[in-house]
């Protein structure tokens, strides 16, 4: 691995934040993203491989994998963010809470396949756009680089993505 020390410092601010706002807990982000790092330290001969992704998509993956198992360790139940998608009165919604009745559990799965339906339906350049944004809340500046295009484009695009949802998903708004 190049150094070490500058790849760290390159990378930390953006992984700790994307920890931070998973977790909602600034000290177990610090030493979450701490072994992410660790992680992609030892892992990077055997597994890191150039020419199949970029390095910080790489880090980024195993970031969520990080996240995804500690919320299964400790059993949390971190919400889907689809963003902003707004009913009729302008309030967001599609925000599953984890402190709701098992009626809601149930709408909210039915809602959550719906969603999926809706995002599957996107062509693949706005769904990969949708996923960085709404699923895993990264910035504009992060979509682009990942993606490699210009960030201009980028709001363009998620626009685009937020208009065809919130159509596909307007019965599910009205309900």
């Amino acid at each position: 691995m190049e150094n070490f020390n500058e790849i760290y410092a390159k990378n930390y601010g953006i992984i700790f934040n994307y920890v931070v706002m998973k977790l909602h807990n600034t000290q177990d982000a610090e030493e979450v993203t701490n072994d992410i790092f660790l992680k992609a330290l030892k892992y990077y001969e055997e597994y890191f491989d150039k020419t199949k992704s970029k390095f910080e998509t790489w880090l980024y993956n195993i970031a969520k994998n990080t996240v995804i198992d500690i919320a299964r360790k400790n059993k949390l139940d971190l919400h889907i963010n689809v963003g902003a998608m707004k009913n009729s009165e302008g309030l967001e919604v599609f925000q599953f809470e984890d402190n709701c009745k098992t009626d809601d559990l149930i709408e909210n799965k039915e809602l959550k396949v719906k969603i999926d339906f809706a995002m599957n339906n996107l062509k693949p350049k706005y769904k990969r756009i949708a996923e960085l944004y709404f699923l895993q809340d990264k910035p504009y500046k992060e979509i682009a680089i990942l993606c490699e295009v210009p960030l201009n484009t980028v709001k363009v695009m998620i626009n685009r993505v937020r208009t065809m949802l919130q159509a596909d998903l307007k019965s599910c708004v009205a309900a």
